[in-house]
């Protein structure tokens, strides 16, 4: 109208201002992005767990407690080997000549010794063929003893026969080594016995991808974790048993997910037994000291070991250098989501820019319409 005074801009949208005021009152509710809830009781299925000295000192104990390897590995004694079907022996006969009459003989000490046609493969059978007395079964024998069983079946035929057996080929007894080596497959064990560490080297050792400290043993119906990191000493010292299977796994399932206000938000990939908080916020170039909150560093854990329970988030008021400390002590596990959370201005002013599009909008309607 002609005589109407036209209403100032901020009464016009006076609606708005109350609701401005409701969200800064409420920022922390009301600002974009993930807010944690944190407590020190367990609220709904979640436990919230803060980072204290207790707490990293009851980790770092139970840590110390876990062998490295289980015991009975080290008290594993070597066996004599036993033959078995397609090893390939060589049976020599001493002073009987006769036995192979188509070969030469040669004199050793005054006496005639019988070579040897080639070798003989053990028949699945578990079985050889001696000359004048035919199949014998040797599977299962060791050297010694197959020698004893041809020699004391000769006897009846040959006057003090004497007879050497010797295993020439290993193929019938085998570890089975798999995951991130260079050579993956099976190692055959021999007279003498394997340990883990000369298995690892017949299989070409590891690549940079093998997470060394998650090693599975598996012997019968049992599975022997063992962490390769705190076992070098001692890798020498566990044998390998006939039908063993070893695994490496890899790194690619060791992960660490940094987010939140950190200066490069990443995911970490490692392949030794674990890494701290400090490593893990390290790896993301720090907090960002602009929009961080020093007191909201969360670890979002779906699966406890140490609590053996699901969906755990452990807090830590990293106000001061003696609680920024504790996350240098502090270890994740594999899948673990290090969260910082933003300081209070930061989420009002994320609220207060989410707002001003609103604002403009409504602002640059009203003078199209005037």
């Amino acid at each position: 109208m002609a005589g109407s005074r036209m209403q100032p801009q901020w009464q016009r949208f006076g609606f708005f201002w109350p609701l401005l005021l409701v969200g800064w009152l409420g920022g922390c509710a009301l600002a974009p992005g993930l807010v944690m809830e944190p407590g020190s009781e367990e609220q709904g299925d979640v436990a919230f767990i803060p980072i204290t000295d207790r707490l990293v000192y009851a980790l770092s104990e139970e840590e110390k407690r876990k062998p490295s390897v289980p015991q009975e590995l080290l008290e594993e004694n070597g066996h004599p080997y036993r033959i078995g079907v397609n090893d390939s022996l060589m049976v020599t006969f001493w002073g009987v000549p006769e036995m192979m009459p188509n070969l030469p003989t040669v004199q050793v000490g005054g006496q005639d010794i019988s070579q040897p046609v080639g070798t003989q493969v053990v028949q699945a059978d578990g079985t050889i063929f001696v000359p004048y007395v035919g199949a014998i079964a040797v599977a299962g024998l060791t050297e010694g003893e197959a020698r004893d069983k041809i020699t004391a079946a000769l006897k009846p035929i040959l006057q003090s026969p004497q007879v050497d057996v010797s295993v020439v080929k290993f193929d019938s007894r085998h570890v089975t080594i798999t995951g991130a080596l260079a050579k993956p497959g099976r190692v055959a064990l021999t007279r003498k016995p394997l340990t883990l560490a000369e298995a690892f080297g017949a299989a070409g050792g590891l690549t940079p991808q093998a997470d060394a400290s998650r090693v599975s043993l598996v012997r019968g119906d049992r599975i022997y974790q063992i962490d390769l990191d705190a076992l070098q000493p001692l890798a020498g010292r566990v044998l390998l048993r006939d039908g063993d299977r070893v695994h490496v796994p890899t790194t690619e399932d060791k992960k660490i997910f940094v987010m939140g206000e950190v200066s490069k938000p990443t995911v970490i990939r490692y392949g030794r037994k674990s890494i701290s908080l400090m490593e893990a916020l390290g790896e993301a170039n720090g907090v960002r000291q602009d929009t961080a909150s020093g007191r909201e560093i969360y670890v979002i854990r779906a699966f406890d070991s140490h609590m053996q329970t699901a969906r755990v988030v452990y807090r830590l008021e990293a106000a001061s250098a003696s609680k920024l400390a504790l996350a240098g002590s502090f270890p994740l596990e594999p899948q673990d989501i290090v969260f910082v959370g933003p300081a209070q201005i930061t989420r009002w002013n994320r609220l207060v820019s989410s707002f001003f599009p609103s604002l403009l909008f409504l602002t640059t309607a009203d003078n199209l319409q005037n």
